[in-house]
């Protein structure tokens, strides 16, 4: 399971990158193919978006961020408490990671890329513990034993 996440999020975070270089390099109407499809995942507001090459990535920077926090966490995070233990844990980092957003609508306050970046990945981190349910080594520095 933990190779099935790595191998999604760093495909949707390398589209996501991939997109304004294939339209510095090529042109305008290419890439647009995958702004198109990870519009389906994410609003890709610019004003939210990490820039490369002077356009905006192809996922905001709470979406990249949360996609790598998952990545992170199928990476590095050994499962070793019991299921309920990191369901607690998840769900507590998955509502510190709305917290941004829900602020944002209630008053006037705009976060900024950085917040999100921070946000993003800790809800990414709380998600991959509410998705893993069964005890795995991580992918990297596993037991030694």
């Amino acid at each position: 399971m933990r190779i099935t996440i790595v191998a999604i999020c760093a495909c949707l975070i390398i589209s996501a990158i991939w997109a304004p270089c294939i339209q510095t390099w090529n042109g305008y109407p290419k890439g647009e193919g995958t702004y198109s499809f990870l519009n389906n995942i994410c609003h890709q507001y610019p004003t939210r978006c990490f820039w490369v090459t002077d356009r905006p990535v192809g996922l905001c920077s709470r979406c990249i961020s949360g996609y790598l926090g998952l990545v992170i966490a199928a990476t590095v995070i050994p499962m070793k408490r019991k299921y309920t233990a990191r369901l607690a844990v998840g769900i507590g980092l998955v509502l510190c990671a709305i917290m941004d957003p829900l602020i944002q609508l209630n008053i006037v306050y705009e976060s900024t890329n950085g917040i999100r970046l921070l946000t993003g990945g800790v809800g990414g981190i709380g998600v991959f513990n509410i998705i893993n349910p069964r005890y795995s080594k991580p992918l990297i520095g596993g037991d030694r034993t």
